[in-house]
């Protein structure tokens, strides 16, 4: 849901730049204001004195001056009391507005600082967010913290991580770099901030601060604080934004890297599959599991590979393998169920678990993935087209094996038969309508 911004409707706020001005003019009329209450007593208490004069001396009846001076004692009472709670309320508007100590600020900032530097590179995104999300609380009394990255198109900003009041609600929201206050500090590589801002009739906030984070002079995203009505963050100098904005790019632009590196590990260049590294880690988690809930908890899977490859390769060299290779993982991954995992192993081989899948569901799956190849043709170039067909084996858990290597191992044994038993799957049709592997 988009930011709206909105105006309070008595006192219109606009958005600010921070400066040390602004904390400078706050302090100064404050300072006005109270050396004023000793002038206004004293005005006040000397016309107090003077009507009582005036209307002693005056030709009234004794009822009416006992009416006067009454009125007089009543204005001079309601006069102080306003007055006290004046002061008593730009006291406490004073104390909520009040900077951090020089101190506190410092400390809070080492502590960033500590953080980024012992876990920059080591930690996942979403645990790094939280452990800054802990940090700056400490030092800014935010009610919700968004971090905000860029899309994959590098064409807006989308919201990945928030804590906080009803983070729920931030999570997921794309924001065009001209829209709401995180899309202004990306375009303006500088704090924004701004008044009264609400997501929703049900939920506002007082105001809020955004931190754009940078690397080697670039903006990869943008930190944005929602406070309440109850605090002002005029009254911290710039600086301090940008400090805490300093100390957690390096943090957050890690974690994004780390996880990054983790992705690329675990992915097959070729297809954008998960490789056999991850099948292995995935395939232990589901045994395990299968081994727990043994009774009701079912488990195969799966190995295929493509029928005569290697005569692909030499003929049409490997540009065409791979187109191949990415036409069979799309149309595995499109016929098989939501719930399964596909990776793919070494050459053409590609490997499938079926998780809660027993024997009669797996046939099924099979017999789907097959159907999904059978009359479709696939151009390898003007002239020519192959029509693919694939070896596919099994193995069920606790049928035919209990660890992930028993599995494995008979579903391998069982697609090598089936290029015994079976015909060559793997055809060539020159000079016939084709489907295009884009």
């Amino acid at each position: 849901m988009a930011l709206v911004r909105r105006f309070k409707p008595v006192l219109p706020l606009f958005r600010i730049k921070m400066s040390s001005q602004n904390i400078s003019s706050v302090g100064l009329l404050h300072a006005r204001t109270t050396t004023m209450y000793p002038v206004i007593t004293i005005l006040v208490s000397l016309l107090t004195i003077v009507a009582a004069y005036i209307l002693s001396i005056s030709e009234l009846e004794a009822d009416r001056k006992i009416q006067g001076f009454c009125g007089i004692i009543a204005v001079y009472l309601c006069v102080y009391v306003v007055l006290y709670f004046h002061q008593k309320r730009l006291k406490q508007g004073t104390n909520a507005r009040r900077p951090m100590l020089e101190a506190d600020v410092e400390r809070s900032l080492e502590e960033l600082d500590e953080v980024s530097s012992y876990f920059t590179g080591s930690l996942r995104s979403d645990d790094a967010f939280r452990l800054v999300a802990s940090r700056v609380r400490d030092l800014l009394p935010y009610q919700t913290i968004v971090l905000f990255l860029l899309t994959e198109s590098r064409s807006q900003l989308v919201s990945v991580h928030a804590e906080g009041v009803r983070a729920e609600v931030h999570k997921g929201q794309l924001l065009n770099f001209d829209d709401g206050l995180a899309g202004q500090a990306y375009k303006t590589h500088q704090v924004e901030v701004d008044g009264y801002l609400m997501l929703d009739s049900n939920q506002e906030y007082g105001s809020s601060v955004a931190i754009p984070l940078m690397n080697a002079g670039n903006v990869f995203g943008v930190i944005q604080l929602f406070f309440g009505d109850d605090y002002d963050p005029a009254v911290n100098e710039t600086s301090v934004f940008e400090a805490v904005g300093t100390r957690v790019a390096p943090l957050m632009l890690g974690s994004i890297s780390y996880e990054r590196s983790q992705a690329n590990a675990l992915t097959d260049v070729t297809t954008d599959l998960p490789n056999e590294r991850a099948f292995y880690l995935v395939l232990e988690n589901q045994v395990a599991e299968s081994q727990r809930r043994r009774d009701d908890r079912p488990l195969t899977v799966l190995a295929i590979d493509i029928e005569n490859f290697d005569e692909v390769n030499r003929t049409f060299g490997h540009v065409a393998g791979d187109t191949v290779l990415n036409f069979v993982a799309r149309v595995i991954k499109d016929n098989v169920r939501q719930m399964d995992f596909v990776a793919r192993a070494l050459n053409d081989e590609f490997l499938v678990i079926l998780p809660t899948a027993d024997k009669g569901i797996s046939q099924e799956v099979m017999q789907r993935i097959q159907a999904g190849f059978s009359g479709r043709k696939l151009a390898i170039n003007e002239a020519q087209a192959v029509e693919i067909e694939l070896n596919i084996g099994w193995a069920v858990f606790g049928i035919d094996g209990e660890t992930p290597g028993q599995l494995l191992s008979l579903a391998q044994l069982r697609k090598e038969q089936m290029k015994f038993t079976g015909p060559s799957n793997l055809l060539f049709f020159p000079n016939e309508p084709r489907e295009s592997a884009h």
